[in-house]
C-alpha cells in the first residue's frame, strides 16, 4: 500500500463571520432562511468543505472526515450546482479569491456532468446497434 502526503490538503477554508453573514443573506428562498437561522452551522460547514475541495483542488474523496462524507457534500455541490446557488455564492464572495476558485469548481462540474452524459448516450447508441443487429441475425437465421 503506497501512501501518498499532500502539503496542499493542510489548507483550510474558515469563512469570517461577515463572509457567512454575506453568504447567508444572497441565498435566495428557503434555503437564505435556514442558512441564515442555521444553530448547527450545517450549511456554513457545507460551504466551507467545498471552498476546501476548491482551494486544494483536490478529488472530493480526499476531503478531510472533519468536513462530512464526501459523497453528501459532493452530492449536495451538485444539487446546488443544478440550482444554480453557487452564483449566489460567488456573488457574495466577489470581493475573495474564492469566488474565483468557486466558479472554477463550478466550471469543471458541469464540463463532467457534460462528459458524463456524452459518454451514456454514446453507450445507449452502442447497445441499440448491438441489439438491432442481434435482432436482424435472428430473423435471417429463422427458417
Amino acid at each position: 500500500i503506497m501512501h501518498y502526503e499532500f502539503a496542499l490538503l493542510e489548507s483550510r477554508a474558515h469563512l469570517s463571520d461577515e463572509q457567512w453573514n454575506c453568504i447567508a443573506a444572497s441565498l435566495p428562498g428557503n434555503t437564505g432562511t435556514r442558512a441564515r437561522q442555521d444553530r448547527q452551522h450545517q450549511y456554513r460547514a457545507f460551504v466551507e468543505a467545498v471552498l476546501w475541495v476548491a482551494i486544494n483542488q483536490a478529488f472530493w474523496s480526499e476531503l478531510p472526515a472533519e468536513h462530512d462524507s464526501w459523497r453528501s457534500v459532493y452530492a449536495r455541490f451538485g444539487r446546488w450546482c443544478d440550482r444554480g446557488m453557487w452564483l449566489y455564492v460567488e456573488r457574495a464572495l466577489a470581493s475573495s479569491e474564492y469566488a474565483l476558485l468557486l466558479g472554477q469548481l463550478r466550471v469543471q462540474h458541469r464540463q463532467e456532468q457534460m462528459k458524463r452524459r456524452l459518454w451514456h448516450a454514446r453507450r445507449a447508441a452502442r447497445e441499440a446497434d448491438s441489439l438491432k443487429l442481434s435482432e436482424r441475425r435472428t430473423v435471417e437465421s429463422a427458417p
